[in-house]
């Protein structure tokens, strides 16, 4: 069952990705007034394609899903939003004081990112240690 699950979850991603290529081709072909929006359709259908095909060929040699890994993994995402949390607190405060001045895009790209990065860095950390307690 398990490996119709993983290919269905392939097809879904490549028919994804081929979907947004073609829409961005389309739009591309209709003379679209915005090509930054063409350009990110294209790039987000090709990221797809490729990801999907890298799961394609590689082998499922992954983590076993057991509790300890369910216990890391919830661990290494609180601590991510704790992170975020206290980030957004000095953001609004450095915002408020206007030491510097940051509008509403970076502040959510950086989140964004902050979020995204921090999750996995305590979770590789987590699970270097070995255990949470």
């Amino acid at each position: 069952m398990e490996q119709k699950k993983r290919r269905f979850y392939i097809q879904l991603m490549l028919v994804g990705g081929l979907i947004l290529i073609f829409g961005g081709f389309i739009g591309l072909v209709a003379g679209s007034k915005s090509p930054n929006t063409i350009s990110v359709f294209i790039i987000a259908g090709f990221v797809m394609v490729l990801f999907a095909g890298l799961k394609l060929f590689r082998e499922d040699a992954g983590l076993v899903d057991d509790e300890r890994v369910k216990k890391i993994g919830a661990w290494g995402l609180s601590y991510s939003w704790f992170l975020t949390f206290i980030v957004l607190f000095l953001v609004f405060w450095v915002n408020e004081l206007t030491l510097v001045n940051l509008d509403a895009r970076t502040v959510t790209v950086g989140t964004i990112l902050l979020m995204g990065v921090s999750a996995k860095f305590f979770q590789w950390y987590l699970f270097r240690k070995g255990d949470v307690e």
